[in-house]
């Protein structure tokens, strides 16, 4: 098996928007499901129209392709993240939100994010996300106030985050 290469995002890094994806790439699901029916369970709140799910995990390599086929993996540390989760607010790109990384997300917004800091105490548990979730990994909260978007999100279409970066 070919080893492929592999590109570490760096602090010069900038995250310019979030898209609600079927796949993400992080591996990590803000929709549970059950065998006997679809539903929406701790990570999206039903009343609320709340969502919570991973944005970026340190030091995970991500595969990605490009369009001529060559197969690589990005790596995000756990500096850039942090730098990356800053900027991201103060570049007040809260509203900056797609789907499947083409449609601009209308009625959706970023309402909390935080840095997951502790293995045991951190919120990212409180929550329902994966106890296996490596400290380092940046988190976020979404109000989606979109009846169509939340729709897709119930029915599993939009199940995870996908950071738009550079």
């Amino acid at each position: 098996m070919k080893k492929r290469k592999k590109y570490m995002v760096t602090t010069n890094s900038e995250a310019y928007a979030c898209s609600l994806v079927t796949s993400p790439a992080v591996e990590e699901l803000f929709v549970a499901f059950n065998e006997e029916k679809q539903l929406v369970e701790k990570f999206a709140d039903e009343k609320k129209h709340m969502i919570t799910g991973v944005v970026a995990i340190p030091n995970k390599p991500i595969y990605r392709r490009t369009e001529d086929g060559e197969e690589f993996d990005i790596v995000f540390s756990e500096e850039a993240i942090e730098k990356m989760s800053k900027d991201f607010l103060k570049d007040y790109r809260q509203h900056e939100v797609t789907l499947q990384h083409q449609d601009n997300a209308d009625g959706v917004y970023l309402v909390e994010q935080w840095i997951k800091t502790d293995m045991v105490y951190d919120k990212s548990l409180a929550v329902g996300l994966s106890k296996e979730l490596p400290v380092g990994s940046w988190i976020q909260t979404y109000y989606v106030d979109s009846n169509d978007v939340w729709q897709r999100i119930v029915d599993g279409e939009l199940r995870g985050f996908s950071l738009e970066a550079m």
